[in-house]
């Protein structure tokens, strides 16, 4: 008989075990919880404080957890594809970590032709690591203020890979009332834009600051029926700015492209952006205006110890320059006259700027057979824009 009960106790051991791993708890105060594809434990059980649907892991975070300034909250992700997430914040809602396995491996995504990725509305303190946002329509759309911090993260759109717009405005894309302001930090991450079919513009800077280390922004249009101007960085709004770091933004256009024209930064409506130490690439291999650095409406661009690579067709345009109503601070010396279409042995006449912001080095036909500093001058004609400080004559090449 003591045989048989102390049979009975272990078994019943083993059931109680069995039971608590196969209804795994979901701790309301847990510091971290798991997001993953499944949340089967690999033997027979659940994991616990595990999330297997983004939907539901917010709905837990927004009405259970309510994560703090001082409880914060890390989602630790898995790999995997999982689809979109969208918090609109109330006041001091935010403060959350969510963590990847690396980027490619762990995916957020929306397939709908005008979905969006990732949605967010006033939310505070949040970080985003090593992962993958994907969307062909836009990868993360920010509306009103808040903050967050974007590390090793990729983010792949076919309209925008960044959209901002004013609080309970998610699809107007209008700027910011004065004072509603959001600040931004990407390190290490990759914002890229893909044969876009409605429209292309990178990143949409419109209700605060934006600060890009080490960072790559990419347009890559070789082939779209879209026809319109494929736009780099956006930025709109007094007091709103995007600052770019030891960076590359880059813009191509291919022979197959309908695209009409590139502009890879634009400043408006009292706008600023800040480039330093960043390369500027806005190549086309048809015959279409392409622009490094566009001011408009009161709209601001400092740009300073910067490089550009600047190509288009025969029958195109090259503006490193083009200054509407606003301000340009982006003095440049070249290595040798601009060449825009390839073909070095022909004075370029499409290569354009604003007066005295360029410089280079004159050789062909000086007076002494050495090379003079040159002068981008207003004064001179479109085939021979570069005036020679030595000579004091307008040169081509």
């Amino acid at each position: 008989m003591k045989s048989i009960y102390k049979l009975f106790v272990v078994l019943a051991a083993i059931l109680s075990l069995t039971t608590f791993s196969a209804h795994a708890a979901i701790d309301p105060g847990a510091s971290s919880v798991l997001l993953r594809t499944s949340c089967d434990d690999g033997a027979g059980g659940t994991l616990n404080n595990c999330f297997n649907a983004p939907g539901t892991l917010m709905n837990w975070i927004k009405n259970t957890r309510q994560p703090s300034a001082t409880s914060t909250l890390v989602v630790d992700i898995g790999p995997g594809t999982y689809q979109r997430i969208e918090w609109l914040c109330a006041p001091g809602q935010g403060h959350v970590s969510f963590r990847g396995a690396g980027r490619g491996r762990t995916v957020f995504t929306n397939d709908f032709v005008l979905g969006n990725a990732m949605t967010f509305q006033n939310c505070e303190n949040l970080t985003f690591d090593s992962m993958t946002i994907n969307a062909k329509f836009i990868s993360v759309v920010w509306a009103g203020k808040g903050n967050a911090t974007w590390t090793d993260v990729e983010l792949v759109a076919g309209y925008a890979t960044w959209y901002e717009t004013p609080e309970n405005q998610l699809s107007t894309g209008s700027v910011c009332p004065s004072g509603v302001n959001n600040e931004h930090k990407f390190f290490s991450s990759s914002l890229i834009l893909k044969n876009p079919t409605i429209g292309a513009l990178i990143y949409l800077n419109n209700c605060g600051i934006t600060w890009f280390f080490g960072s790559e922004l990419v347009l890559d249009v070789p082939s779209t029926t879209w026809g319109g101007v494929a736009m780099g960085v956006k930025s709109s709004g007094a007091g709103h700015e995007v600052h770019l770091y030891g960076s590359n933004i880059r813009l191509f256009s291919g022979d197959n492209s309908a695209a009409t024209g590139l502009v890879a930064l634009n400043a408006n409506t009292s706008g600023q952006i800040h480039i330093h130490g960043t390369g500027i690439d806005v190549i086309s291999t048809k015959d279409i205006p392409v622009t490094a650095l566009q001011a408009t409406t009161s709209g601001g661009i400092h740009a300073d110890e910067s490089a550009y690579v600047m190509r288009t067709g025969p029958g195109g345009t090259v503006t490193r320059i083009s200054n509407n109503g606003g301000h340009v601070h982006g003095v440049y010396t070249w290595m040798h006259v601009p060449d825009t279409d390839g073909n070095s042995a022909t004075v370029d006449t499409n290569y354009f700027s604003v007066n005295g912001a360029d410089q280079t080095f004159v050789k062909v036909g000086t007076s002494d057979g050495h090379p003079h500093p040159a002068i981008y001058s207003d004064a001179c004609t479109a085939a021979a824009r570069w005036y020679d400080t030595v000579d004091k004559v307008c040169r081509g090449q």
